[in-house]
């Protein structure tokens, strides 16, 4: 309950935050972009397939996410909201299958350290909806269950610049996701109007 509560709190900043910067914008300080990569899901073989489970687990599966932000404070702060799909969880054996999907939209803030100009690091700090659904299949019985969570997620990676409005990402971010972590590598390019 507490978690919503900041996660709202935390939402209708960034909303007042983006309603100035839009009256006060300069060029290049929004920007969206894409990007591509793997997710691993650490959450328990057991919120998959039950407990005692005893066959194989494919916990990695490609990923891809889309995002846009504004940035604040020349270039060093930015906001930015994302929806990532990170992908597919299957557990099977002779006698189950199993499998989970998740989804989740980001919205936080984005942190650039200046290495050496044009390349950089950044550092991604905010809350997380995540939506996870989950169906075990035993013999011919069915079960399906879907969870939605609030979680604070976190990231890092470098940024490189090709020109002023176009560059580059290698991330990694982890999201906590139904009592479970999730990473995500991924790489992508953001373009800046």
């Amino acid at each position: 309950m507490r978690m919503q509560y900041i996660a709202r709190a935390a939402i209708a900043c960034v909303a007042m935050t983006l309603s100035f910067a839009a009256t006060a914008a300069s060029s290049d300080d929004w920007y969206a972009g894409v990007g591509f990569g793997q997710s691993e899901n650490k959450t328990r073989v057991a919120k998959i397939a039950g407990t005692g489970f005893t066959g194989s687990l494919d916990n990695e599966d490609s990923s891809w996410k889309a995002f846009g932000g504004y940035r604040l404070w020349d270039q060093y702060v930015a906001v930015e909201a994302s929806y990532i799909d990170l992908g597919k969880t299957t557990a099977s054996s002779s006698t189950l299958s199993g499998t989970q999907e998740i989804k989740a939209f980001t919205i936080g803030v984005v942190g650039y350290i200046p290495i050496v100009d044009p390349f950089g690091a950044i550092i991604h700090l905010g809350f997380s909806r995540n939506d996870s659904r989950t169906e075990t299949v035993t013999g011919s019985t069915g079960t399906f269950s879907g969870a939605t969570d609030f979680e604070f997620y976190w990231g890092a990676g470098l940024q490189f610049d090709i020109t002023k409005n176009i560059g580059v990402r290698a991330e990694l971010e982890r999201f906590s996701v139904n009592g479970g972590d999730v990473n995500l590598r991924s790489a992508g390019v953001y373009y800046r109007f």
